[in-house]
């Protein structure tokens, strides 16, 4: 009957399309049902996709060298007396400013313009960070200590000065180093500079993306580097 229906109508495709057999609109939705149910799936697995990969994302820190910091040692006759300098580098978490990792540089003595060349890694994973780490400041000390021994309070260290924060968001692309000289300041006031290089693996960033977002506003210069048989370009940011 639905037959000489459809061939009494076929010129007329509207009417046509209202006798499809109910299995065909059954099959499609049930095929429809399936689709809602894997997106559903999927809507509840990103988040926990994008944790796991953020928690296996690190950054590999080189605090390479500083030059023209201020002097805060007093010479004794004709005894020249220079900082003895060490770096803290400070990882804040997405728990927080509380929530942070901090690791130290060894101390290059008698010098104002110290080289570290030392290499130095935050993982989101470290139970310090509470999360994700979204940024990274650089503060720089002259140690006080005598022959290896504290002592005490603020007599160990005289704060030299630090640097502006890093923003994780910055250091994009697994497949790029980044170099960035910085400003060390103290009381607003400039108090020489500081290198030093960021790299991530991982392939992960705070906004989910793996690869190079193009975000080239800062870089000054590149150039291709080779680390750990991969090569890499280096971006030198302003």
């Amino acid at each position: 009957k639905n037959f000489k229906q459809v061939r009494h109508l076929r010129g007329h495709p509207f009417i046509f399309s209202t006798f499809t057999s109910r299995s065909q609109t059954s099959l499609c939705l049930q095929h429809l049902q399936q689709k809602m149910k894997i997106v559903s799936c999927l809507a509840l697995l990103l988040p926990l996709i994008k944790a796991v990969d953020e928690s296996l994302c690190e950054y590999k820190i080189k605090v390479s060298n500083a030059k023209d910091l201020i002097d805060e040692d007093t010479d004794f006759l004709w005894i020249k007396n220079e900082n003895d300098v060490f770096v803290e580098i400070i990882g804040y978490g997405t728990g927080g400013d509380d929530k942070q990792k901090t690791l130290v540089t060894d101390t290059i003595d008698g010098s104002t313009s110290p080289e570290w060349n030392e290499e130095f890694t935050f993982r989101n994973a470290d139970e310090d960070s509470g999360g994700a780490y979204e940024k990274f400041l650089f503060k720089l000390y002259d140690d006080d200590s005598v022959g290896g021994y504290s002592m005490g309070g603020l007599l160990d260290a005289d704060f030299l000065g630090q640097s502006k924060f890093i923003e994780a968001s910055e250091i994009e692309d697994c497949a790029e180093i980044y170099s960035f000289e910085l400003a060390v300041t103290r009381d607003d006031d400039s108090a020489g500079s500081l290198f030093v290089e960021f790299e991530k693996t991982g392939c992960c960033d705070n906004t989910g993306n793996t690869g190079n977002t193009g975000n080239t506003d800062e870089e000054e210069s590149t150039e291709v580097v080779s680390t750990k048989g991969k090569n890499k370009r280096r971006l030198l940011m302003a």
